[in-house]
């Protein structure tokens, strides 16, 4: 089943918070963002250049259904163990809508040393019961990658 327009739409327009090693950085899907990406490899002891990909994904609110802090804050802590038993390095992340129409979502930016560790966090999210992750290519843009 197709990820609904309007949830596209929702995705786009949210602001993703990941947290950097000096200060908290903010990206928007279908930017171009080459300083966002520099600061990214540091945070994660990279060079300034590679082929390392990143990732944005949260175990939290599947399928776009709200669930109560509590469950969120469960959920949460698996994502994180899962991604840390995978041997994916992740740094914190906060979703937010800028309309307010959706409450604050955390989640996990994951250093991805190539494609093979990308699919392994999409199938995460999509095991997370995610419609979608967001993904940082080397020309430095934020792109959506549907999961359903």
């Amino acid at each position: 089943m197709p990820v609904p327009k309007g949830l596209r739409q929702a995705y786009a327009a949210t602001d993703y918070w990941v947290q950097a090693r000096d200060c908290a950085l903010r990206l928007r899907i279908g930017r171009h963002q080459a300083a966002t990406l520099q600061r990214l490899r540091a945070t994660f002891g990279l060079p300034p250049e590679g082929p390392e990909r990143f990732v944005i994904a949260t175990p939290c609110n599947p399928r776009s259904r709200q669930l109560p802090p509590r469950v969120n804050a469960r959920r949460l802590a698996a994502g994180a163990a899962a991604l840390r038993n995978a041997g994916l390095a992740q740094t914190a992340t906060l979703h937010r809508a800028p309309n307010g129409t959706w409450p604050d979502e955390h989640g996990f930016c994951v250093c991805c040393r190539d494609a093979l560790q990308t699919l392994r966090v999409d199938r995460l999210a999509r095991g997370w019961g995610q419609h979608a992750t967001v993904h940082l290519s080397a020309r430095a843009v934020f792109q959506l990658r549907c999961l359903r």
